[in-house]
């Protein structure tokens, strides 16, 4: 049904394929898609600009902890004001994130909140303000202490932070000595991610298609996610990216109740906390060694070698399966579709590396990572769930 060809060149070990005409059950003549390096997974920044934004925001990070009696929304709806205790006066612009993790906090649907926020920003703030003095709890505001300073997430005052700074800090180096390539990393409003793979660690699926060891890091400082660390399957065919599914550990932003008794105040570092952090980094970093160990690749490329063997049914139907359980986009369907005929591989390997070829082209990073997961976790489904 399907004819590749592949070579190797003996100077590089660098494999390609010639396309040839197949007759595709997707319906029609196609010419399989000839695959390149110039058309890479999402590249994000260049690292050194990763490194430079994260210490410029390292620089200008401030944390509060108050009553919500302190804190008040301004009447037109894109500031918060905290004034009372230590903080003599506070006003403070109020990014999307922490829109809508105040809205949640008060309990304000999102659709009516962004709805007063357009059409009426005062009507907004009278609905905040009330919930925030009527049902009080201590908060931590994270903030960036720019000429106007930026609220950038509205948090539990148990939330511990963990930064990025530290993490780039502790883990980068790491990773370099053991011979890592950074592959791609981006810092959005809310994640920091980090693909990293390495050239050492490397396995044939099936022959002529080889997958090399990686490892993504992410890690959200406004509270949207955990801390994790994955494995990351980086398949040199096409350059696809594959974040492998129920594997990797978490790390949650969770701490003890930081509370002093005062109503508001700025949350400092202390000798305490860092020798707790210290501590903690050095668990991460254990984490990340047993992540790119030769024995777990070799467990992950084993399964993963027996699925690039199982068929599914049609490629209209794995599409809609997909759509069905992730949530893929009836666009990204379609696309996905597109891809799986032009590669002309029909295994359930196959529908993974259609949907994690999306990421190429998405416009989000946060997306385009999440659909390399979605890949993985098709890796994961039962077998029989694509032929029934």
């Amino acid at each position: 049904m399907v004819n590749l060809v592949f070579t190797r060149k003996a100077e590089t070990g660098k494999v390609k394929f010639r396309a040839r005409y197949v007759q595709s059950p997707c319906g029609g003549k196609h010419v399989l898609q000839k695959y390149n390096r110039n058309e890479t997974m999402k590249k994000g920044i260049p690292i050194q600009d990763l490194a430079r934004r994260v210490q410029e925001t390292g620089r200008v990070t401030r944390d509060y902890i108050a009553d919500t009696n302190c804190v008040r929304m301004q009447a037109g709806g894109d500031k918060l004001q905290i004034e009372g205790g230590k903080i003599e006066g506070m006003n403070l612009t109020i990014t999307p994130t922490c829109h809508r993790q105040i809205g949640e906090r008060v309990g304000i649907p999102a659709k009516y909140y962004d709805r007063c926020r357009s059409a009426s920003p005062s009507l907004l703030a009278q609905n905040v303000n009330h919930w925030l003095h009527t049902e009080t709890s201590k908060r931590m505001i994270r903030t960036l202490d720019f000429e106007q300073p930026i609220a950038r997430a509205f948090l539990s005052e148990r939330y511990r932070p963990l930064d990025n700074i530290d993490l780039i800090n502790e883990l980068l180096p790491l990773i370099s000595d053991r011979g890592a390539e950074v592959r791609s990393c981006e810092l959005t409003e809310s994640h920091l991610y980090l693909h990293a793979s390495f050239p050492s660690i490397e396995r044939e699926i099936k022959q002529g298609d080889v997958v090399r060891s990686g490892v993504v890091i992410r890690n959200s400082e406004v509270g949207l996610s955990s801390l994790k660390v994955q494995p990351w399957i980086e398949r040199l065919v096409c350059m696809n990216g594959m974040v492998v599914a129920d594997s990797g550990v978490r790390k949650y932003h969770v701490g003890r109740n930081l509370s002093n008794g005062d109503l508001a105040y700025e949350l400092m570092s202390t000798d305490t906390k860092k020798q707790t952090d210290k501590a903690f980094w050095m668990q991460v970093q254990d984490v990340v060694k047993s992540t790119i160990e030769q024995t777990k690749f070799d467990t992950i490329v084993d399964n993963y070698a027996k699925l690039a063997n199982i068929e599914v049914e049609s490629p209209d139907t794995a599409v809609e399966i997909t759509r069905n359980k992730f949530g893929v986009t009836e666009d990204e369907g379609q696309s996905m579709l597109q891809h799986l005929c032009e590669g002309g591989d029909y295994s359930v390997w196959g529908v993974a590396n259609s949907v994690t070829r999306l990421a190429h082209n998405s416009d989000s990073y946060d997306r385009a990572v999440e659909l390399e997961e979605i890949g993985g976790q098709i890796m994961e489904l039962p077998s029989n769930t694509w032929n029934n």
